[in-house]
């Protein structure tokens, strides 16, 4: 029997059960933590345990996944019973790098997580929430507006997803700054040299740590905050970069790059509180100065991400239990810059952070779906990591994880058990080519613009085009024999022939250019499931 998350406790017991989900008896009972249950399945009927709504919930979900293995005998006869490991097991959406999915998708989105037993959505933000008195900053973007909101908010709760507040208040503002009315709340107004990339980037993106800025934030928070149920708030706050090189080199001549971020962390901790909320902020700031720790807003929660099968996780989950500051981890989907996934890295990344998440005693984890350089990525490749990262935010030491097959049987629906391993293995292309590379694949390089510079000459030197093609075509083949019956299964079919179209594509090599009818194809698929705006600016980023 297929179950993911597989659950703690899984006895066969012998026989089947003609019993139907419809009419299983559920009990209330005071034995079970708050999201646990206990189900059996007896030859004469179904009986579902737990101690709160969301135990039950979590049951039938587990009783759906039996009944997709129903045969002709009927149900397997077994005993479950079943607690997450996390209270928290959040998954993280991207809707600020071009990409707004429509309505439709991100409730298909919500479907998903709680198939799979996540408890918490956060759609990042940076400016694609229709903030009045800002209409110039969203007006390209086809922005959610709070009417959006509340209905996701209303639907998520439905189906005991906790719709969290995502956005951005410190760095991250170069969709607000490059606009000259609001360049005075910028670090560097003129922008700044990239540390990573060494690439001059012509519009700041860190707001100066001043009166103006916090005024600011306090608007947005003001027009955001009651469009959600959650008592929870993503502030973000990653990768001032920067700070302290600009405005505040002349305002504060005395004060440390670790006093400005702190002290800043602190007012925006403060307008979080009046606003009756739990303050959560993306790690990597602070931790770049540990001996600050001490420093940070009492309540406020760290999240520390890492994408990389080598993040030391350990090291900086030490740090923070050691300073008394509660976390939670943020593993990636490992989609973003690829065409195709790179789920080989996200089936080492997700485990380690995970893993650690449960050493160190953390809340729980947020899975990260990210879309820089134009959330160029088609939808498909984020479904085997939702998968994974499901089954081990509930479980962590799960040690193997049937997601090809989870796909197929609950979400493709695939009668061919096709689609599902034909992700997957899309996901590992990059590994078995050796074209992966530090937070990108090399494949992409070859027809987008990448945020490090050498890609394309690499990419040309490096991949070997035979190779390449023989995969393609294996793919190819491959694709022919899926046969889904989901709701989106024409979508999900034409959204992976269009990831072979780009691979052929690339398999050019030296291409000059990619093709008008490419691009029209990237624009009917975009506009299956996502909003307009922001379109014309990715397709921007093909060479």
């Amino acid at each position: 029997m297929i179950l993911v998350p597989q659950p703690k406790k899984c006895v066969l017991t012998g026989g089947e059960s003609q019993a139907l989900p419809e009419h299983a008896q559920e009990c209330l009972v005071s034995d079970l933590p708050p999201e646990g249950y206990r189900l059996t399945i007896s030859v004469q009927a179904i009986r579902l345990e737990a101690s709160s709504a969301a135990g039950f919930f979590y049951g039938r979900q587990t009783l759906l996944q039996c009944e997709a293995q129903r045969d002709e005998a009927g149900l397997v006869c077994v005993e479950i019973e079943d607690t997450p490991a996390f209270p928290e097991r959040g998954y993280m959406l991207d809707i600020s790098r071009c990409r707004v999915p429509t309505m439709e998708t991100l409730k298909r989105l919500i479907d998903l997580l709680s198939q799979f037993k996540y408890n918490q959505l956060q759609l990042y933000t940076e400016h694609t929430f229709a903030y009045v008195g800002h209409e110039q900053v969203w007006a390209e973007s086809s922005p959610l507006t709070p009417e959006d909101i509340q209905q996701l908010d209303a639907y998520a709760e439905d189906r005991f997803i906790e719709l969290v507040p995502n956005q951005n208040s410190f760095g991250h503002f170069e969709r607000w700054l490059k606009h000259p009315e609001y360049q005075h709340y910028a670090e560097c107004p003129d922008g700044f040299i990239h540390p990573i990339s060494g690439v001059r980037k012509d519009v700041g993106s860190t707001l100066c740590p001043t009166q103006a800025s916090l005024d600011l934030i306090r608007d947005l928070y003001a027009q955001l905050l009651p469009n959600f149920s959650s008592t929870k708030f993503n502030v973000g706050c990653d990768e001032p970069w920067e700070l302290g090189q600009g405005r505040t080199a002349q305002l504060y001549p005395s004060k440390l790059r670790a006093e400005l971020f702190f002290g800043f962390l602190e007012k925006i901790a403060a307008e979080v509180g009046d606003s009756g909320r739990e303050m959560y902020f993306w790690a990597d700031a602070a931790l770049e100065h540990p001996e600050h720790l001490h420093q940070l807003p009492q309540q406020a929660c760290a999240v520390i991400w890492g994408y990389e099968a080598d993040h030391p996780f350990d090291r900086q989950c030490g740090q923070l239990r050691d300073a008394g500051i509660p976390f939670v981890l943020g593993p990636g989907d490992s989609t973003w810059l690829s065409f195709t996934g790179r789920y080989a890295l996200a089936e080492q990344n997700i485990p380690a952070a995970a893993q650690a998440a449960q050493r160190y005693g953390a809340r729980g984890l947020l899975l990260t779906h990210w879309g820089d350089q134009g959330h160029a990525q088609p939808w498909p490749t984020l479904l085997p990591s939702l998968v994974l990262g499901g089954a081990h935010f509930w479980q962590p030491q799960e040690s193997e994880v049937l997601v090809a097959d989870a796909l197929d049987r609950f979400v493709f629906q695939d009668r061919s058990a096709t689609l599902g391993s034909w992700l997957c293995e899309l996901g590992r292309l990059d590994a078995r080519l050796g074209t992966a590379r530090f937070n990108r694949s090399l494949l992409y390089g070859l027809l987008r613009d990448s945020p490090f510079p050498n890609d394309l000459q690499e990419a040309r030197e490096s991949i070997d085009f035979d190779q390449l093609d023989n995969e393609i075509n294996r793919f190819n083949a491959n694709l022919e024999r899926a046969q889904p019956s989901c709701d989106d299964a024409q979508t999900l079919l034409a959204e992976c022939r269009f990831i072979i179209d780009l691979l052929r594509t690339a398999s050019g090599g030296l291409v000059a250019g990619v093709s008008t009818e490419l691009k029209c194809s990237y624009e009917e698929r975009w506009l299956t499931r996502y909003r307009s705006g922001g379109l014309a600016e990715s397709l921007q980023g093909f060479h």
